[in-house]
């Protein structure tokens, strides 16, 4: 990347690119995220462009957008991007995530999606609705297809997809009309094929349009997107403070909850609802692919040390907050993908989790053996 022009273009060494973001350096970063660049690479370029653009070449500033762009071999000499990069490694991390809009972005979104699909992810997996959710997450696909065909705000088509085959399915399981496991079978297909569907006829298609929803790009969360996970955050929070027992009983045994009073009809609707609005909202940081690891894994490791569901739900969000923000700290010392490197810690803790408690469990036989 060589600069960023005052209208918010984008110009690389090949004078391509669009402006997207309000920022110049933010516009460069969704330009580079677009690219597949990790975060450690996009924060080197946009710092290089502060460091050679402003002091060796008299580039004027007005609000942080670079005017004058100049060949890659005049702005950025050898000696000068190995200033860059030390001057970065310097800077830390953690500052980075203060200075720069979309690391600030990124870092709420891990925290506000760690909360939800924790709080949510123990509903899905007490209930054994994990199939359910994985057949949610690609049916949402559908709607991302139609609403890049249409021309617009994908997250909002893949919602509205998402909820209906959602409520779909709860509906076909509670009238008996089929089987749910086939009915998520039928969602799941069907809406990865709808979604191929339109996307193939929309003009100028590349394979790379969808590559940030199918396996995630948490640098391409906007402030919008942080706004909608901070609603539904508190939206879910005040649901389980005020109605965690009707739920609870719901997700264990719906017949003795039926036999309570207890509107079970309504509950699991509107949980589906939710588990829908989760997965969407989750996509730009998880993807399509990964997400569904994100509602469960933090429960199963949880649920390792504990069956209450009092304490599952406020222990799975604590791990998956935590498993983010650790993905999102390797992910930019090491240039790997956001997703991938959060399941890979929450898979590693897993496993340490499980041989740890195996261990625990053979010194106990041991001792009594001994007794």
């Amino acid at each position: 990347l060589v600069g960023v022009l005052r209208d918010g273009t984008a110009v690389d060494d090949a004078n391509i690119g669009f402006g997207r973001g309000r920022d110049a350096h933010e516009t460069a970063a969704l330009e580079l995220a677009g690219e597949g660049r990790g975060l450690r690479k996009i924060e080197l370029a946009a710092q290089g462009m502060k460091i050679d653009s402003a002091r060796l070449h008299g580039f004027v500033f007005f609000r942080h957008e670079i005017t004058k762009t100049a060949r890659k071999e005049e702005a950025f000499p050898i000696k000068k991007r190995k200033f860059a990069r030390n001057y970065k490694e310097y800077m830390g991390f953690f500052s980075d995530l203060i200075q720069y809009g979309y690391l600030s972005n990124a870092l709420a979104a891990c925290v506000l999606s760690g909360i939800t699909c924790g709080v949510i992810g123990t509903y899905v997996v007490c209930r054994r609705m994990v199939f359910l959710a994985g057949g949610i997450t690609h049916a949402s696909f559908g709607g991302l297809g139609i609403a890049f065909y249409l021309g617009i705000n994908p997250i909002l088509g893949a919602m509205v997809f998402a909820v209906l085959s959602a409520l779909g399915i709860e509906w076909a399981n509670d009238r008996g009309r089929i089987r749910e496991d086939s009915a998520i079978g039928i969602i799941w297909s069907v809406g990865m094929a709808i979604g191929v569907l339109f996307m193939s006829l929309r003009p100028g298609y590349t394979s790379g349009d969808l590559s940030n929803f199918l396996f995630g790009s948490i640098v391409t969360v906007t402030r919008t997107d942080v706004q909608a996970l901070a609603v539904l955050t508190l939206v879910v929070t005040v649901g389980t403070l005020l109605w965690l027992r009707p739920v609870m009983y719901v997700a264990f045994d719906r017949d003795f909850a039926r036999s309570q009073g207890i509107p079970t009809r309504l509950i699991s609707y509107t949980m589906s609802a939710l588990i829908a609005v989760t997965i969407v909202l989750s996509i730009r940081i998880m993807g399509i692919v990964l997400l569904i690891s994100l509602l469960t894994i933090p429960v199963t490791i949880v649920n390792t040390f504990t069956k209450s569901f009092r304490t599952l739900a406020p222990a799975a969000a604590a791990v998956a907050v935590a498993g983010n923000l650790a993905g999102l700290a390797l992910s930019y010392n090491f240039e790997v993908s956001p997703g991938a490197a959060i399941i890979f810690t929450l898979t590693v803790t897993l496993i340490l989790v499980k041989l740890l408690t195996l261990l625990v469990k053979k010194r106990r036989r041991a001792d009594e053996n001994h007794l």
